[in-house]
């Protein structure tokens, strides 16, 4: 797991180079957390409400839904934006998070079949936290986790990791990181 796709395909190269062809490629999931989540959350969407073919809005679309939702307000829509990714990187304690425009923000989504960025990794968690049989099957599928750039892990990204690697004998993950490198302070 890493933070940009550039180095998720350098990390990919690198254990396929290494390995004279006798691995798949298939078999090494490789990428960012998002981009990890997604594939995730695609196989898994009915079981968080959503349809496989469901859309990841971006911050323009974001705003268009709550400008919809909003009456009068002095903040901006691209203010709740802002605010909204703030609790959605919290993690599973967004999901306990009720504001009126917040809620009717993720209800217009769920009607919409779509998610926001927030949304990738925290409907897995929540999928994970209700489904431990789906749990599982990742916990058994990836015996071997490495994060680079940990540093810039927020908590919904902690709280992943801390899922995939819970009640496993052995639980193999390196995280590799430099606190005077981090970018993301500012996500907690």
């Amino acid at each position: 797991l890493t933070f940009t796709n550039k180095a998720a395909k350098e990390m990919q190269s690198r254990p396929m180079d290494l390995s004279n062809g006798d691995w798949d490629s298939r078999d090494i999931w490789c990428g960012t957390f998002h981009s990890m989540c997604l594939r995730i959350l695609r196989s898994n969407a009915p079981l968080v409400g959503l349809q496989r073919n469901f859309i990841v809005y971006n911050e323009d679309d974001q705003k268009s839904v709550i400008k919809s939702l909003l009456s009068a307000s002095t903040k901006s829509p691209a203010d709740y934006v802002e605010d909204f990714a703030k609790i959605k990187d919290g993690g599973l304690s967004a999901l306990k998070h009720h504001d009126k425009l917040y809620d009717a923000y993720n209800a217009e989504l769920l009607r919409l079949n779509a998610v926001d960025f927030g949304d990738i990794i925290l409907h897995v968690l929540r999928l994970f936290d209700t489904h431990p049989d789906v749990l599982s099957r990742y916990q058994n599928q990836f015996k071997y986790i490495l994060v680079d750039e940990f540093q810039d892990t927020n908590n919904a990204q902690m709280e992943l990791l801390k899922f995939l690697t819970r009640d496993i004998a052995v639980p193999n993950i390196c995280c590799v990181g430099d606190d005077d490198q981090s970018i993301y302070s500012w996500r907690g």
